[in-house]
């Protein structure tokens, strides 16, 4: 039993001071019955812990179900990479408009003037197709209208996840105090990715083909946002990036001697 008591007493005193450090940092706040743990520093200089909006915000950003859906989302907008195809961006924006309608007819063979046309001479695509959402519609409209749809649903992840952000900006503070939501690596990953996303969504229509596909490259890292929300494989992933710099070392080694 002593011995069983020697080897639980360093788990008891890390379990203390994580306790301690707790209470160091947070206060108990009610929120809908339920204790929250609110920072005790004020966040943007001017909501405090008992602040009813920061602790609203803290109470549902911290929330297992939020959380959980946070995770659908990102889930599901990293499917939406997936159905996206390098070249739909250029065929969709050149693909005309209703009431407007591709017009291939007249023009001749091996022709770059319009993706949309064929170029070989005894393609039946040579001819006046109808507008968009006719019978008739160029085949171009169907990777328009999915391009629509994945950038509407782009829209509504990027919201979700701004909401989030703020959320946590509110109820964690912004970067001044030790807990604040920018003091950590994985959140300054997560605004990162919000940021660009943002811009993505705000330059959809005005910007540059070669623009638009660079920011939507940004988008691939979404899947790296789970990371942060499984501890197992968090651990792993800061266990990798940590031991790069051993792995350099052993790889000039290597070098040296197989050189």
């Amino acid at each position: 039993n002593g011995r069983r008591a020697g080897l639980d007493l360093p788990f008891e005193a890390a379990a203390s001071v994580a306790r301690d450090e707790e209470e160091e940092l947070y206060s108990d706040v009610d929120v809908f019955s339920t204790k929250v743990m609110v920072p005790k520093h004020n966040s943007f200089y001017l909501l405090s812990p008992q602040n009813p909006i920061r602790a609203f915000c803290c109470f549902i950003a911290h929330h297992n179900y939020f959380d959980l859906f946070v995770l659908v989302c990102i889930l599901i907008s990293s499917v939406t990479l997936i159905l996206e195809r390098p070249d739909d961006m250029i065929v969709a924006s050149e693909c005309p408009r209703a009431p407007a309608a591709l017009d291939c007819s007249g023009l001749p063979p091996g022709q770059t003037e319009l993706i949309n046309c064929p170029m070989q001479a005894d393609d039946p695509g040579f001819r006046a197709w109808g507008a968009c959402g006719s019978k008739d519609e160029a085949p171009c409209c169907a990777t328009q209208a999915k391009m629509d749809t994945l950038g509407q649903m782009d829209v509504v992840f990027t919201l979700i996840f701004l909401i989030e952000m703020v959320m946590k900006m509110v109820s964690d503070g912004l970067v001044l105090h030790k807990r604040a939501y920018l003091r950590s690596p994985w959140n300054l990953l997560d605004s990162f990715i919000v940021v660009i996303s943002i811009i993505n969504v705000s330059t959809d229509s005005s910007g540059s083909i070669r623009t638009l596909k660079s920011l939507r490259a940004v988008r691939a890292l979404r899947p790296l946002r789970v990371i942060k929300r499984n501890p197992g494989l968090k651990i792993a992933v800061e266990c990798l990036l940590s031991s790069i710099p051993s792995m350099i070392n052993v790889g000039v080694v290597c070098l040296l001697w197989f050189s």
